[in-house]
């Protein structure tokens, strides 16, 4: 029994390996955002669907759907368009959309010290 037990843990511990979970949720009210689009760029400029959020905000991505390098893009009409590294968004489980935007605005407003992904240095409001 002891055997079995340790086998089931160990392909439960490797299975997470394989998938990228998280949530999304929204800045203002911290309720979960459904069908959010996860994207990824491609080399060519296009966009890849990697995912979508189901009912509680969820995604559930392969890694191997994850190509090397591409920026990730997360959007939803009504929600001002987040866009990150690859690298930023595997470190992430928990990400907040911020309401407001028309699903084709990107990143939404700039707060006192946010550090853009296309740049090293910091903006301040105006």
């Amino acid at each position: 029994m002891t055997g079995i037990c340790i086998g089931l843990l160990a392909c439960v511990g490797g299975c997470q390996e394989l998938v990228h979970m998280g949530q999304i949720s929204d800045r203002e009210s911290s309720w979960a955002v459904p069908g959010a689009t996860i994207e990824q760029q491609q080399s060519d400029g296009t966009w890849q669907m990697l995912g979508e959020t189901d009912g509680g905000g969820r995604w559930w991505i392969l890694k191997d759907k994850i190509q090397g390098g591409g920026r990730i893009r997360i959007s939803k009409p009504g929600y001002f368009t987040r866009t990150m590294r690859e690298g930023e968004f595997l470190q992430e489980n928990n990400i907040v959309l911020i309401p407001g935007g028309g699903g084709d605005q990107d990143d939404g407003p700039v707060n006192a010290w946010e550090v853009r992904p296309d740049s090293s240095t910091r903006h301040r409001p105006h």
